[in-house]
């Protein structure tokens, strides 16, 4: 056997042994995915909601339909395992929602290519229908995952730079609450609502804006959601009409 046939079949072989090496992974990865799908859709449609892998319309057209800043962060997204619906008379539009973040080393701050080791950031998410048209209001426990954001950026919202102080210490050391209108935040956040904020606890990252209540909490287990659904649909019952027709008018 020549030197070049020799070569070309032990490049062929390292080809096999890789293929044969990745493809367990791979399954791996792809049968966790199918699995969690599964679950996600027993859980929403045994709450009577509707479900479906990929996005109905086109892919990312979902977030997109809402005045959240998250839903346009990173350079590549990606939406899937959405469900929709009422639940406990609350309309609610939840999915899996995935960005890359621009590449800090790229001059054109551009993401890696699509078969780099790219990190995705991965949240489950929650859109409410609150009505009226509230200011935005971002409510997180102090401290949380994620819940950290620059001056600049909260410049940009128009939102001060500085939690609201509210009379109880409890709630002040437990969540840190920002908005473009303190007042209507003060008046959104009454005695109910702050109660059953501190009795839930800081799982969750609320914002409100427009007729909009959005719920994160990072990557959500399945066993999980059923859960998520139910507190978002008590958030929503839970924030004052008063505070919502009021700066609705």
């Amino acid at each position: 056997m020549s030197g070049a046939a020799l070569i070309a079949v032990l490049l062929l072989a390292a080809v096999v042994i890789g293929a044969y090496l990745a493809a367990p992974q791979y399954l791996r990865l792809f049968r966790r995915e199918l699995t969690r799908a599964q679950a996600m859709e027993r859980v929403t449609r045994d709450l009577g909601l509707d479900f479906a892998k990929t996005d109905p319309a086109f892919p990312g057209a979902t977030p997109a339909r809402y005045p959240f800043e998250l839903f346009s962060r990173g350079v590549r997204q990606e939406c899937e395992n959405l469900f929709s619906g009422t639940f406990a008379g609350v309309k609610v539009t939840g999915f899996d929602f995935g960005y890359v973040d621009p590449d800090p080393d790229r001059a054109d701050g551009t993401a890696r290519p699509a078969d780099a080791d790219t990190v995705w950031q991965r949240l489950t998410c929650i859109v409410a229908v609150v009505g009226g048209s509230a200011p935005h209001v971002v409510i997180s426990g102090v401290g949380a995952v994620g819940a950290a954001v620059d001056g600049a950026t909260w410049a940009a919202w128009g939102v001060q730079n500085r939690a609201i102080q509210f009379e109880s210490r409890d709630f002040d050391r437990i969540f840190e609450v920002r908005s473009t209108d303190p007042r209507f935040a003060k008046a959104l956040i009454d005695a109910e609502l702050m109660a059953w904020l501190l009795a839930t606890g800081p799982r969750w990252r609320w914002e409100l804006q427009r007729e909009y209540a959005l719920c994160t909490g990072g990557l959500v287990a399945p066993e999980d959601l059923r859960r998520m659904i139910t507190t978002v649909a008590a958030f929503v019952r839970h924030v004052p009409r008063v505070a919502i027709a009021l700066d609705s008018v």
